[in-house]
Formats: structure tokens, sequence, C-alpha cells
């Protein structure tokens, strides 16, 4: 797309990046969602990637339906997926 517009040279950086959708429920669905939204990224030359959250956790339940913050291990999780897109 960047050469399309005579843009070469200059690295993809993908800022905002979370991979949340209607039909996500939980923090493993989460996780396999980002995941599979890192490696299309990675697949399209991507150089950076900066995550919006820290937690797969679903934002978008009512505080009262958490089972409280730390539950899943997304400091684990962000760190198994980074380490399997290194070189």
């Amino acid at each position: 797309m960047l050469s399309d517009s005579g843009i070469t040279g200059k690295p993809i950086l993908v800022t905002e990046a979370e991979a949340f959708y209607q039909d996500i429920t939980t923090a493993e669905q989460n996780y396999e969602s980002t995941k599979a939204s890192v490696a299309g990224a990675i697949s399209a030359g991507a150089k950076r990637i900066f995550f919006t959250r820290y937690t797969f956790d679903d934002f978008r339940k009512d505080i009262s339906e958490k089972t409280g913050a730390g539950t899943y291990p997304s400091a684990e999780k962000y760190k198994e997926l980074i380490d399997s897109f290194a070189k």
C-alpha cells in the first residue's frame, strides 16, 4: 500500500493493536485472535507492533462481572506471543 503511494524505505508500524470482536468473550479467544492479527501484520511487513492493553481479559464486561484483575496470565501470554515471532 505504501509503495502504491510512492512511499518506499519506511518501516511499517502498527499502533493500537488488539483483536476484540463481537463474538470474542474469553481471554483465551482474544489471545488467539491477537496472535493471528500479529502474524498477519508481520507477514505484511510490520517492523513494530504496539499493543493497546496489557491484558487479554474482555474489557467490555461490566466491572461487577469480572473475576478480578490478573486472573488471566496476560504477561506470560504476551511473552509467548512475542517469542513465537522473534527471530
